[in-house]
């Protein structure tokens, strides 16, 4: 197998990068420049929700170097062919020519914006995502945010699909959640999902090179497709000033989401 993968430039996105390069089957990577760690806060923001807006961000960023380090991919670099490209750019002629050049029969994409036809049909729609959420529960946009402002940590996790041209509805193939552990904060869990899942998808490459096919299971349930505009700096409140960021400890504890717990495809069990 020859693969290509499209990919964000967060610090999460290099890590998955890296790992599926150790499988030997990377012979292409198109790095799509996403947006800063750290926003700035909206101009007009009261105090208190600046606080938290600052707080929020600046914590995924210590989380992210914390899990993730920093990741410069310079190594990979000289040995894989690579472009880097901004959204709208994506699905362009250069991302095109580029899989055209090096090959690719398969695609694999983590991070970057909507992938079009045009680029599918280049791998025969042997293409896959890696969504960072329990689809189809939770799908679209800071879909690791979500089931925390739910009081629903157990559902913080990865979804291995089949790309279609609709946003995250594709057949799964895999999806994992991390342990949760004692002392775990949001932006923690969040990280550990990603470290499960590059291990995951590694182990499902390794499968598909002893001949094995990756069944896409039909998302058959209606979940929630969360758009950017959904979030909003003032649901920030629940998560630290409500429940200090201790909600995975409320759910060992089982003080809530009791007996509630996302029944997962999974590709790995035999």
């Amino acid at each position: 197998m020859r693969i290509v993968i499209i990919s964000g430039s967060h610090p999460r996105h290099k890590y998955f990068v890296e790992k599926i390069a150790e499988t030997g089957m990377l012979k292409g990577l198109v790095i799509q420049k996403r947006e800063n760690m750290v926003f700035e806060p909206p101009i007009g923001l009261k105090y208190g929700l600046k606080k938290l807006f600052i707080h929020h961000f600046q914590l995924r960023d210590e989380m992210e170097k914390k899990y993730f380090g920093s990741i410069d991919m310079k190594h990979l670099k000289k040995n894989v062919p690579f472009i880097e490209v901004d959204e709208a750019d994506l699905n362009g002629h250069l991302v095109e020519s580029f899989i055209k050049e090096v090959r690719a029969d398969m695609i694999i994409s983590y991070g970057p914006g909507l992938i079009h036809e045009n680029i599918l049909k280049l791998v025969n729609g042997n293409a896959f995502n890696l969504h960072g959420g329990l689809s189809p529960w939770y799908k679209g946009s800071a879909t690791m945010f979500w089931p925390f402002y739910f009081l629903e940590p157990n559902y913080v996790g990865t979804t291995f699909h089949y790309i279609t041209s609709r946003i995250d509805a594709g057949g799964i193939v895999h999806q994992s959640v991390p342990q949760l552990q004692y002392g775990d904060c949001m932006h923690e869990v969040s990280c550990k999902a990603v470290v499960q899942a590059s291990e995951d998808v590694f182990k499902l490459l390794s499968k598909l090179q002893t001949g094995e096919i990756l069944t896409g299971h039909p998302q058959k349930k209606n979940g929630k497709l969360f758009l950017d505009r959904d979030w909003r700096p003032e649901h920030l409140k629940l998560i630290y000033e409500v429940y200090n960021d201790n909600i995975v400890d409320l759910f060992l504890d089982g003080e809530i989401n009791i007996d509630n717990n996302p029944q997962l495809i999974d590709a790995l069990k035999n």
